[in-house]
């Protein structure tokens, strides 16, 4: 959870800078023709419609209680924070990566983040960029081309020369990738924290506004 709780952080920092089933087909001629005959009997519709999901099965504003009910993934465990809010922590895989899947609940009990952070412990900068290009592909695939698709240097190009492949674990490079939507921010970031690199999926709810009452002072 505190590894989690950290690379959550971190990355908020850096957005500041992501039924119906029919008849039997295979029924024979004699039953098509009963079919059509009583075809003004209806079945009553149901009247629970299946509402329109953000992603995977949940929607911004979910209450915990909700999310608990619709996430299938394995539970791991709850907690809170001052700063991000309660949490829901699963284990999820997405694009065959497996990861944490961490929901954050605002102080009304709304959604409105999502993390998920790879768990593999990779050991060389070319399986960590084989993780983040294969969630780039996987997200561009989901939502097109992203907005945004970077490479950030964080100290001076002599630097990150010098360091060679180590320039991402010394945190003097960055891989980051945005989308939106009308309901979703979503990074992909790519980058190291005190040397211990991570790469992580954020989904923020676009709509959802902080409570001017809570200034922190």
């Amino acid at each position: 959870m505190k590894k989690g709780l950290s690379i959550l952080l971190c990355a908020c920092l850096l957005f500041g800078l992501c039924a119906c089933t029919g008849q039997n087909g295979a029924k024979s001629k004699e039953t098509t023709t009963v079919s059509t005959t009583a075809s003004t009997t209806k079945k009553p519709e149901s009247t629970t419609k299946k509402r329109k999901t953000d992603f995977r099965n949940v929607c911004w504003g979910d209450s915990a209680a909700r999310v608990k009910k619709e996430e299938t993934a394995k539970f791991i465990t709850d907690g809170s924070d001052d700063t991000v809010g309660n949490m829901l922590c699963y284990e999820a895989t997405i694009a065959g990566e497996n990861t944490n899947l961490t929901y954050c609940f605002d102080k009304n009990d709304k959604l409105y983040r999502v993390l998920f952070d790879c768990t593999t412990k990779y050991t060389s900068f070319g399986q960590w960029k084989n993780c983040y290009d294969n969630l780039k592909k996987s997200l561009t695939t989901k939502y097109g081309k992203p907005d945004t698709s970077t490479v950030v240097n964080n100290v001076d190009q002599n630097l990150i020369d010098a360091a060679g492949s180590q320039a991402l674990e010394y945190g003097y490079v960055s891989y980051i990738a945005d989308w939106k939507t009308n309901r979703t921010n979503i990074r992909l970031a790519l980058m190291s924290q005190e040397y211990k690199v991570f790469c992580s999926v954020l989904l923020t709810d676009k709509n959802h506004k902080d409570d001017p009452n809570d200034s922190g002072l």
